[in-house]
């Protein structure tokens, strides 16, 4: 069990979003040097997206497993999918309602705060984890140079 933290998550409905970007499987280890690989291979196309919408960046965890194996994407919402470039992957997610949660701090830490959410908060909560991705929404105050800004952490739930 952690000792982070939380501020209390506000729950939200969220809409249905199209995300355009990178997807990576990572083996446990892999991911400190990884993502931030992968998030520097999508920042060309950030300005560059004639359908990109807003100004906001997504760390979706497509996936993951009690081996600690995940599926991670880095991508930024667009209207839709029609003349992407061919090397970007794609991803719908549905309309969902979230426990929605602050990160404070570097981006470097963002780890505590999942593990503040999967061992503290999640198991009290009263909720059902929903089989969608949970992602990082990295709002127009995040700040990629210095690795602080806007991070929050949505958390897919369905009552219990």
């Amino acid at each position: 069990m952690t000792t982070t933290t939380l501020p209390r998550p506000s729950i939200k409905k969220g809409r249905a979003l199209l995300v355009a970007g990178f997807r990576q499987a990572y083996r446990p280890g892999q991911t400190a040097n990884g993502i931030p690989r992968q998030w520097r291979r999508l920042t060309p196309y950030f300005d560059s997206l004639r359908n990109r919408v807003g100004s906001v960046a997504y760390g979706l965890v497509c996936s993951s497993d009690e081996f600690g194996n995940s599926e991670y994407m880095c991508g930024i919402e667009v209207s839709d999918f029609a003349g992407l470039p061919p090397e970007l992957d794609r991803l719908r997610l549905p309309d969902q309602t979230y426990a929605v949660f602050t990160h404070e701090g570097h981006v470097s830490t963002v780890q505590r705060t999942w593990e503040g959410i999967w061992d503290d908060w999640y198991p009290y909560s009263g909720y059902e984890a929903a089989d969608t991705p949970d992602f990082e929404r990295y709002d127009e105050t995040f700040n990629p140079e210095t690795g602080v800004g806007g991070i929050e952490i949505w958390f897919p739930i369905v009552k219990d």
